[in-house]
C-alpha cells in the first residue's frame, strides 16, 4: 500500500485545474477583444440607422414641399408672388438638405470619435490587459508544473519507501 500515494491523485487534479485556469486567462483576453469588436459594429449600425432615418425624414419633407409647390403652381397666379413662392420652396429644400448634411456629418464624426476610443480600448486590451493575462497564464502554468513535479517527487519517494 502506498504511504504517500493517497494524495498523489489530488495533486495531479490540482495541477490540471491550474492548467485550465491558465488557459482561461488567455481566453478571457480573446473574449474581451471580441466584445470590443461587437461594440464597434453596434455603433456603426446605430449610426447608419440614424442617418437613414434622417434621410427618409428629409426626403418626406422635400416631397411635402414639392407637393405644396405643385398645388400653388396650379393656382391662377403669376408675378412677384409666384416668384416669391418658388424662391421660398427652393430655400426650404436647401435648408432641409443643409440640416440633413449637418446631421449626417455630426453622426459620422461621433462614430469616428467612438471608434477611435474603442480602438484605444482594444489597444489597451492587447497591451496592458493582454500582458497581465499572459503573466497570469505563465504563473498558473508554472504552478501546474510545480504541482506535477511535486507529485512526481512524492511518487518517487513513495516508491523508495516501499523498496526500503
Amino acid at each position: 500500500m502506498a504511504i504517500i500515494g493517497g494524495n498523489l491523485n489530488d495533486i495531479a487534479a490540482s495541477a490540471s485545474r491550474l492548467d485550465d485556469s491558465a488557459l482561461m486567462a488567455l481566453q478571457t483576453q480573446e473574449q474581451t477583444k471580441g466584445a470590443g469588436g461587437v461594440l464597434q459594429d453596434a455603433v456603426t449600425d446605430a449610426t447608419q440607422q440614424l442617418i437613414t432615418q434622417f434621410q427618409e425624414i428629409a426626403s418626406s419633407m422635400v416631397g411635402d414641399i414639392e407637393q405644396s409647390h405643385r398645388v400653388l403652381a396650379g393656382a391662377d397666379w403669376n408675378g412677384q408672388s409666384q416668384r416669391n413662392a418658388i424662391a421660398i420652396k427652393e430655400q426650404l429644400k436647401a435648408e432641409v438638405g443643409r440640416v440633413l448634411d449637418e446631421a449626417t456629418l455630426a453622426f459620422q464624426a461621433e462614430q469616428r470619435a467612438f471608434n477611435g476610443r474603442a480602438a484605444e480600448l482594444m489597444a489597451q486590451i492587447d497591451g496592458s490587459f493582454g500582458q497581465v493575462m499572459k503573466q497570469v497564464d505563465v504563473q498558473y502554468r508554472d504552478l501546474a508544473t510545480a504541482a506535477k513535479t511535486m507529485r512526481d517527487n512524492l511518487e518517487a519517494a513513495d516508491q523508495t519507501i516501499r523498496m526500503g
